[in-house]
C-alpha cells in the first residue's frame, strides 16, 4: 500500500561529502573573508586621500597581509561573487551589513563580478589587486590589468550587438548572472528524456529506469553545482512542452527544498523523482495531448483526476523507485487541509515530501507562461501563495520555501 511509505522523517541520513572541504563554509571561514573585503575597502579609500607611502595606507596593507593569512585555513580557494549589492562567498550569502553593498559596489565599478582567491597567494600578487581596485574610475578595463597565479577575476562583458558573454572564470564556476537563466536550448537533452519518459504506457515502461536515471544524474549535477547561490530553472520556449518543463522545474525546486531541510542525498533523489514523475499517469488517460489545448469538458476534467492514482499504480510496479516517490505521484492533488483529489475517506494532511513538491508545483505553475495566463514574477507568486498557507498549503513548509527563493537567485 502506498500509505504504508517509510516515514519521510525517519530517512534521515548524513550525506556523504561532495569535496574534501566543507560544503558550507564555517562561520569562522566566512567572517574571516569579510573581514579581508572590508580591510579592502578601508585601503582604497585611504588611497583615496592619501599618498601610498602615507602610513594610514602603509598601516592597512599590513593588516592586510595579516588577514590574508588567515584566510586558507579551511579551504584552498576561496570564492566571492558580487551581484546587485550581494556578496557570495563560497556559494554562501554573505550577511545584511551595511558595508557589504558597499564592498560589492567597489567590486563591480571594476567589472570585476567574481574573484577566486588560491593558498599560497603572496601580498605582492594580492597587491596588484588592490592597486587594481584603486585606479582611477575613469579608465576601467575591459578585463583584468595584470596575470596572477593565485587569483582569477571574472567579468560579464557586452559585445555591440547587446549579447552577453561570460569570459573563463565564470564558466569555471558554472554561474549565471541575472537575465541569463537556463533555457530551453541547455536543457534540449533533459526535455528529449522528459518526452520519451512521458510518452505512451508501453513505449515507457520499457525504457523508465534507464531514462530517469538519467535525467535526474543530469539535475543532480546541474543544481548541486551551484545550489547556495541559484536555482536553475528552465524558460518555456513551446507550449507543447510544458509539461516536460514543469516537471524538470518541480524536481529542481523540490530537491533544494529537501537540500535546504537537511535531508540526505539518498531522501533528495527521492524527493526528485517523484516531482519529476507527478503527471506520469496522464500517459494512461489518453488526454495528454488534449491538454495542449488547456480547455478539457466536464468529463474530460474527471478523467483527468484519476491521473495521480494511476500514476502512483505504475510506479509501484518498478521496485527500484522508491515508495515515497509514488505516494508523491499519489498526493501531489491534495491540498494541506485534505481537500483535493484523488477523494480520501478520511481527510488528513499530505505525506511531508508531497507537501514539499505541492508548494513547488504552485509556485512553477504561476511563474511560467501559459496560454491560458501571464506569467508572474516571483515576489507576486509568493505573494499569491501566502494566501493558502493553512489551507493549500503547510504554513512552515511555505516559509521555508519563501526564505529559500528569497536567498537564491532564480536563473
Amino acid at each position: 500500500m502506498i500509505q504504508d511509505a517509510q516515514p519521510f522523517e525517519t530517512q534521515r541520513e548524513t550525506s556523504p561529502p561532495i569535496k574534501k572541504t566543507p560544503v558550507v563554509p564555517s562561520e569562522q571561514s566566512i567572517q574571516a573573508a569579510l573581514d579581508l573585503l572590508r580591510a579592502v575597502l578601508k585601503v582604497v579609500r585611504d588611497r583615496s586621500f592619501y599618498p601610498q607611502n602615507h602610513p594610514q595606507v602603509l598601516g592597512g596593507m599590513d593588516k592586510l597581509g595579516t588577514l590574508l593569512g588567515n584566510l586558507f585555513f579551511e579551504r584552498n580557494e576561496r570564492i566571492f561573487v558580487f551581484i546587485d549589492g550581494q556578496i557570495y562567498i563560497d556559494d554562501l550569502l554573505s550577511g545584511d551589513e551595511s558595508d557589504v553593498s558597499k564592498i560589492a559596489q567597489l567590486f563591480s565599478n571594476k567589472k570585476v563580478e567574481a574573484l577566486s582567491l588560491r593558498r599560497g597567494l603572496p601580498m605582492s600578487e594580492f597587491r596588484l589587486l588592490v592597486d587594481h581596485l584603486a585606479s582611477p574610475e575613469d579608465c576601467p578595463p575591459e578585463t583584468a590589468p595584470f596575470q596572477a597565479l593565485h587569483i582569477g577575476l571574472g567579468t560579464l562583458m557586452v559585445r555591440e550587438n547587446g549579447e552577453k558573454q561570460i569570459i573563463p572564470l565564470f564558466k569555471k564556476l558554472g554561474l549565471k548572472m541575472p537575465g541569463q537563466g537556463e533555457n530551453t536550448t541547455q536543457f534540449s537533452d533533459e526535455i528529449d528524456l522528459m518526452r520519451e519518459i512521458y510518452s505512451d504506457e508501453e513505449t515507457m515502461k520499457s525504457s523508465l529506469l534507464s531514462n530517469l536515471g538519467n535525467v535526474m544524474h543530469r539535475l543532480e549535477t546541474r543544481l548541486f553545482k551551484q545550489i547556495h547561490i541559484v536555482i536553475p530553472l528552465v524558460g518555456l520556449r513551446l507550449f507543447e512542452e510544458y509539461i516536460y518543463v514543469h516537471a524538470i522545474n518541480l524536481c529542481l525546486l523540490s530537491m533544494a527544498q529537501a537540500e535546504a531541510l537537511g535531508y540526505s542525498r539518498e531522501v533528495i533523489r527521492a524527493v526528485g523523482m517523484g516531482a519529476l514523475l507527478h503527471d506520469i499517469g496522464e500517459t494512461q488517460t489518453g488526454l495528454k495531448k488534449k491538454r495542449k489545448e488547456w480547455k478539457l469538458s466536464d468529463v474530460e476534467v474527471n478523467q483527468i483526476k484519476r491521473h495521480p492514482a494511476h500514476g502512483a499504480a505504475l510506479l509501484l510496479a518498478f521496485p527500484e523507485i522508491p515508495r515515497v516517490s509514488a505516494l508523491i505521484v499519489y498526493e501531489h492533488h491534495l491540498k494541506y487541509d485534505g481537500t483535493g483529489y484523488p477523494e480520501i475517506m478520511f481527510k488528513r494532511s499530505q505525506h511531508i515530501a508531497s507537501r514539499l513538491v505541492a508548494i513547488s508545483d504552485q509556485f512553477d505553475a504561476m511563474r511560467s507562461s501559459r496560454p491560458d495566463q501571464a506569467a508572474l514574477q516571483p515576489e507576486q507568486v509568493l505573494t499569491v501563495m501566502e494566501a493558502e498557507k493553512g489551507t493549500g498549503l503547510d504554513p512552515h513548509l511555505f516559509e521555508q520555501f519563501r526564505t529559500l527563493i528569497k536567498s537564491r537567485k532564480i536563473v
